[in-house]
């Protein structure tokens, strides 16, 4: 298979996923100005750029442009649940960007146990109550709709925390919902491999829940607290 992009015709390797744009071992790159010698701007047109090694790498770029093409592509059953979850309007409101990209991350990994996009949606529903940025403190650091940390983003794109199929973005591309739904899917299903490993068997979907908030197992008054949030999400899907 392959894909003509601009003058250029790439090869998709098998493991491409058809809703990329570029090829494995490729990442967008969006139209961009640049400048050359003697100060002179030009404008660069969107690209396929090789990726500084043999790991698969999702930008930011892409994430958005793909968030435009599985648009037309989903099926109801790819959908999570369609309960609001108590949030009104906006506790559906980010329903497609979670179905295609649980779909995406799935199809990609080649999960024998698929993540169900409902649980993103709770996640998403304990973490910021669907708000992109909902109030909190001026030393909080977490960021959008699933409120990811600086530190996890950094981790995302390490090559000793992921063997593969990297997500390389910045704190600021983390605020754009498609980027920070992209971006949370993958490392859910990093921290369900995580939880897998210390329970030495596969986890329940409300367990995985409780692992990726790290208060599994726990008793204490805050992990109870935020327990009983997760609770009350789930007895609502």
């Amino acid at each position: 298979m392959t894909k003509k992009i601009d003058s250029k015709t790439y090869v998709m390797k098998p493991g491409s996923h058809p809703w990329r744009i570029c090829p494995l071992e490729y990442h967008w790159v969006n139209e961009h100005p640049r400048k050359e010698d003697k100060g002179i701007i030009v404008l660069i047109k969107g690209h396929c750029r090789k990726n500084p090694g043999t790991k698969d790498i999702l930008t930011a770029d892409e994430i958005k442009e793909i968030s435009e093409i599985f648009r037309d592509q989903l099926m109801p059953e790819d959908f999570p649940t369609k309960s609001h979850l108590g949030f009104g309007t906006d506790g559906n409101k980010y329903d497609e960007l979670i179905a295609g990209w649980v779909k995406y991350w799935n199809e990609t990994l080649k999960l024998k146990v698929k993540i169900d996009p409902t649980l993103i949606k709770v996640l998403i529903g304990s973490e910021s109550s669907f708000l992109v940025k909902p109030p909190t403190s001026p030393l909080h650091k977490a960021i959008g709709l699933v409120q990811l940390m600086p530190e996890t983003i950094k981790l995302l794109a390490n090559s000793k925390e992921l063997k593969n199929y990297h997500v390389a973005i910045n704190q600021k591309d983390a605020w754009e919902p498609s980027v920070n739904i992209a971006s949370a899917v993958r490392w859910f299903v990093r921290k369900r491999e995580l939880i897998k490993f210390v329970l030495k068997r596969e986890p329940t979907k409300f367990e995985i829940l409780e692992g990726y908030k790290g208060i599994l197992g726990d008793t204490s008054p805050t992990a109870k607290k935020t327990r009983k949030v997760l609770e009350q999400l789930w007895a609502k899907i």
